[in-house]
């Protein structure tokens, strides 16, 4: 008898579902090869990519490049509604520059670039004929309704981008 009871306890394990472990997750490491990765701590919560699509088709992390405007601009989406936007107009590898233009999206609540407080990015990589970009980023943003300010820090990125003329 105790055998069946062991043998239907087994069974019981096998066809009933388990509770998955919620993945844990970390800044993708440094890399300029165009992995298609983006990472930063936002308040110092964890802001990557997991899993899923972006918005309406688009590609949850992306990039592009446009010679005539002479522009770079790089997005991710992440889990639970969120999205980083940071665009400049300085392409110049190896040194750090005060970003001109960046926002984050949380839930539908829209954070803009705060130019009163430190912010910089550094591209590592700015390969035009493979389309690939890296570097690294920090900054806050400030939402305009309530002044609340969050802290975008350790922020990385290597991605593959569109190239325009």
């Amino acid at each position: 008898m105790k055998n069946y009871c062991f043998f239907f306890m087994l069974l019981l394990g096998f066809f009933f579902p388990r509770c998955e472990e919620e993945e844990a997750f970390e800044l993708p490491e440094f890399s300029t090869s165009g992995k298609n990765t983006f990472g930063c701590y936002v308040d110092k919560e964890l802001f990557v990519y997991t899993r899923g699509s972006g918005v309406l088709g688009h590609s949850p992390i992306s990039g592009y490049y446009s010679e005539g405007g002479k522009y770079l601009g790089f997005y991710s989406y992440a889990n639970k509604g969120r999205f980083i936007s940071i665009t400049d107009s300085i392409v110049k590898v190896g040194f750090k520059h005060k970003i001109s233009s960046a926002m984050y999206e949380d839930n539908n609540r829209y954070y803009r670039l705060c130019k009163d407080l430190p912010s910089e990015y550094c591209l590592l990589k700015f390969d035009k004929e493979n389309g690939i970009i890296s570097g690294t980023f920090s900054f806050s943003v400030k939402n305009p309704e309530t002044g609340e300010i969050k802290m975008i820090t350790d922020g990385r990125f290597d991605i593959k981008i569109n190239i325009h003329d």
